[in-house]
C-alpha cells in the first residue's frame, strides 16, 4: 500500500500535495526538537496493525511542555 502513489513526481503519478506535506513535517520536527521541552511519561505505545490509521493504545502523552528561551 503506497497511498500518496508510487511513481516519479515529474510525471504526474504522486500526490499533488507531497511536497507541502513534507514541509509541513519538517517543520512540526524541528519545533519538537528545537522550540519547546518536554516529558515523555511511561505509558502504552503498542498498537493494532488492524486498524488504518493506526495510533498508540495510550495515544501519546507529553507533560511539563515548555518553550525554549532563545537569546
Amino acid at each position: 500500500l503506497i497511498p500518496q502513489g508510487g511513481g516519479e513526481h515529474m510525471s504526474g503519478h504522486r500526490c499533488a500535495g507531497e511536497w507541502l506535506t513534507i514541509e509541513s513535517m519538517k517543520q512540526a520536527v524541528d519545533f519538537l526538537i528545537n522550540r519547546i521541552t518536554y516529558e515523555v511519561p511511561d505509558q502504552d505505545l503498542t498498537f493494532s496493525l488492524s486498524r488504518m490509521p493506526t495510533l498508540p493504545r495510550s495515544g501519546f502523552i507529553m507533560r511539563n511542555i515548555k518553550s525554549q528561551q532563545y537569546e
